[in-house]
């Protein structure tokens, strides 16, 4: 394999390199690497005033050059609710038909004798709609703020909640109830064992003093 030679540097990339490194990595005042390399002392001075209590450098005045902290995560990102949880189409549409009767109360309530602010305002198509592809998650307001971006989720979030959890109520949970259903078997079935175990527990002790009385009548010598 052919090695690439590394290319020579010219007088003044040399220059600007050495200048930049030593700005970088020194410990001192920042400036003098700066003045250096734009030859300043040799330059007339400034026209403009010095500004008062100016800061010189991040190695002059640390506390005055805060380093910034960087957030790579979105506190406020939402939450994928996955595919085991999406509502069926009934329900689906018996959420939307609630929330949109919801949005119009509210607009009559909140804000009545006026035709600017509509219930689509309020409460947006899309918003509706990815509430009620999973209206089963949509237990608190903070739930909502994890699912969706809307505006007034501090004011009519509670209404949403209570709204869905109405709906709720004509549609069980099918999945929930046969997850129950299996939890009681099971509980059940552990019970049975452990009171079987105890039947045979409490029959081995009966038996061992069965044998034992037995024994004792039995045993030669014995009058």
């Amino acid at each position: 394999k052919r090695v690439k030679r590394k290319r020579v540097l010219t007088k003044i990339e040399a220059r600007d390199r050495w200048f930049l490194l030593w700005f970088i990595v020194t410990t001192g005042c920042r400036r003098i690497p700066w003045n250096e390399f734009y030859k300043n002392a040799k330059k007339k001075p400034s026209l403009f005033p010095l500004i008062p209590d100016m800061p010189c450098c991040d190695n002059c005045h640390p506390d005055r050059f805060l380093v910034p902290t960087i957030q790579l995560t979105d506190p406020n990102q939402l939450q994928a609710p996955g595919r085991t949880h999406k509502s069926s189409e009934e329900l689906q549409n018996a959420i939307k038909t609630k929330l949109r009767v919801l949005r119009e109360e509210i607009v009559q309530r909140a804000y009545p004798n006026q035709y600017i602010i509509t219930g689509k305002v309020i409460l947006q198509d899309d918003v509706i709609n990815s509430l009620a592809d999973h209206a089963r998650l949509i237990t608190s307001v903070e739930v909502i703020k994890k699912r969706v971006r809307w505006h007034w989720t501090d004011t009519y979030g509670t209404a949403v909640v209570d709204a869905i959890a109405e709906v709720l109520q004509d549609y069980p949970d099918t999945r929930q109830i046969e997850q129950e259903k299996r939890e009681r078997e099971r509980a059940e079935k552990v019970l049975q064992g452990m009171k079987k175990q105890e039947f045979q527990d409490k029959l081995k002790k009966l038996s061992a003093t069965c044998f034992d009385a037995v024994e004792s009548v039995t045993r030669p010598g014995h009058e």
